[in-house]
C-alpha cells in the first residue's frame, strides 16, 4: 500500500507528531515493507531534516499560492507516481486542487483527516479561509473516499453537511507511545536543574506551537498575580515568539518566564512541571494534552475545547474570560498520587500509537 500524506505543518506541532508517529509504528510492527508512506512538503517545513534522518522520501511542492506552478508540479508528479491513497490533513476545504490531481493522474482514493474545529488565521485571513471553504465544500466531499477527524466533534463540523460522509468518519485517536511519557523523576530533577526551577518551586507548563490559535499570552499574563515561586515553561516554537517575548520583558517576567523553543525530549520536561496549561481558543484534539496526562500532570485547560480531551480526571475545565478562575485552579492543583501510573491509563483509553495504527489499517485495506 502507498500511501502520500499531505498536511506536514511549516512548524513542529501536534498534527507533524501524530503523522510521523503512524508511520515509524508502521516500521516499528513490521509492515514497512507493505505500507509506504510518503510526503508531500513545503520548501519551508522544519521536517524535511526529520523526513531526511528517518528516511522517508518526500517531494518538495511549490506554495499553493504560485498556482500556475503548484498545478504542473503535482501533474507531473501523479503523472509519473500512483498511490493508493492521497492522505490529505488539514481543517478547511480551501485546497480541492492536491486531491483532484491525486484522483485524476495517480487514482488514489481520498482520505480527508480534519484536525481542528475551525481556521487558525485571523481577521480578514481567516475571513477568506471560511468563505473558500463554504464554496469548496460540496466538490471536496465528492473527492473524499475516506473521512477521518481527530475528535467527534472535529467530525461533526468537517462533514456537517455531508450526512453519508460522517455516518463513516473513523475518529482517529491521536495517539502516542504512551510508556514514552511516563514520570520519570530523574528527568524532572535534570530538566528543573537546567531551568534553574528549585525544589520548592512550583513550574507550570504548556506545549505547542507559539501560534495565535495557542492563547499562550493569556497564562504569561496570570504569572504577576501569582505567587513569585511560580515559573512558568513554554515548550515550543513559532511565529508569534517575538510578541510573547516583548510581552514577557513588558511584565518584566525574564526571570518567572522561560520559552525553551523546540525540544526533541517533551517527556524529560513535561515531569519537570507541576501543572499543565492549555488556553487555546480552539482546537480539535491537542497532542499535547494527551502527553501530559501521561506523564500524570493536573490540566487546566480552556472551557473552549471538546469535552473529548478529558481522558482523566486530571483535567479541569475553565473560561479563558475569567483569570482569576485559573490562579485559583492554578494555586489548588494536585499532581496524581502516582504520577507515573498515568501512562498504563492513557493506553487502556485507546490512545496508545498502536491501537490508532491498527485502527487506521482495519479501514484502508
Amino acid at each position: 500500500m502507498r500511501i502520500l500524506v499531505d498536511g506536514l505543518p511549516r512548524g513542529m506541532g501536534g498534527i507533524g507528531s501524530l503523522i510521523l508517529n503512524i508511520a515509524d509504528y508502521s516500521r516499528l510492527c513490521g509492515d514497512g515493507d507493505k505500507v509506504q508512506f510518503e510526503y508531500l512538503v513545503s520548501g519551508t517545513s522544519a521536517y524535511i531534516p526529520v523526513l531526511e534522518n528517518k528516511g522517508y522520501r518526500f517531494y518538495m511542492a511549490p506554495k499553493f499560492s504560485q498556482i500556475r506552478d503548484y498545478r504542473r508540479f503535482l501533474r507531473a508528479l501523479f503523472e509519473k507516481e500512483k498511490y493508493d491513497y492521497l492522505w490529505f490533513n488539514n481543517t478547511s476545504k480551501v485546497n480541492t486542487i492536491l486531491p483532484a490531481y491525486a484522483k485524476k493522474y495517480a487514482g488514489a482514493k481520498i482520505i480527508t483527516h480534519s484536525h481542528g474545529v475551525a481556521p487558525e488565521e485571523k481577521g480578514l485571513k481567516k475571513m477568506a479561509f471560511t468563505a473558500l471553504d463554504a464554496l469548496h465544500r460540496r466538490r471536496m466531499f465528492q473527492l473524499c473516499d475516506v473521512p477521518f477527524a481527530c475528535s467527534q466533534e472535529a467530525a461533526d463540523i468537517y462533514y456537517k453537511y455531508s450526512g453519508a460522509l460522517r455516518d463513516q468518519v473513523l475518529v482517529v485517536r491521536n495517539g502516542i507511545l504512551a510508556s514514552g511519557f511516563k514520570y520519570s523523576p530523574e528527568d524532572r530533577e535534570r530538566v528543573r536543574a537546567e531551568l534553574g526551577i528549585d525544589s520548592g518551586e512550583i513550574c507550570l507548563g504548556a506545549v505547542g506551537r507559539l501560534a495565535h490559535v495557542k492563547n499562550y499570552p493569556f497564562i504569561i499574563s496570570l504569572l504577576p498575580e501569582l505567587p513569585d515561586k511560580y515559573k512558568l515553561v513554554i515548550v515550543g516554537e513559532g511565529e508569534d515568539r517575538a510578541e510573547m517575548e516583548a510581552l514577557i520583558r513588558g511584565l518584566n517576567l525574564d526571570s518567572r518566564c522561560i520559552l525553551i523553543g523546540r525540544r526533541s525530549d517533551v517527556p524529560a520536561f513535561l515531569s519537570a512541571m507541576d501543572v499543565f496549561l492549555l488556553p487555546s481558543f480552539h482546537e480539535g484534539m491537542p497532542y499535547s494534552i494527551i502527553e501530559a496526562q501521561a506523564n500524570g500532570l493536573p490540566c487546566i485547560v480552556s472551557d473552549t475545547l471538546s469535552q473529548e480531551l478529558k481522558l482523566t480526571d486530571l483535567v479541569i475545565f475553565e473560561s479563558i474570560q475569567d483569570s482569576r478562575a485559573w490562579v485559583r485552579r492554578i494555586t489548588a492543583a494536585k499532581t496524581a498520587v502516582d504520577r507515573a501510573a498515568m501512562a498504563g491509563k492513557i493506553r487502556e483509553k485507546g490512545y496508545d500509537i498502536g491501537e490508532t495504527y491498527r485502527s487506521i489499517m482495519e479501514k484502508l485495506r
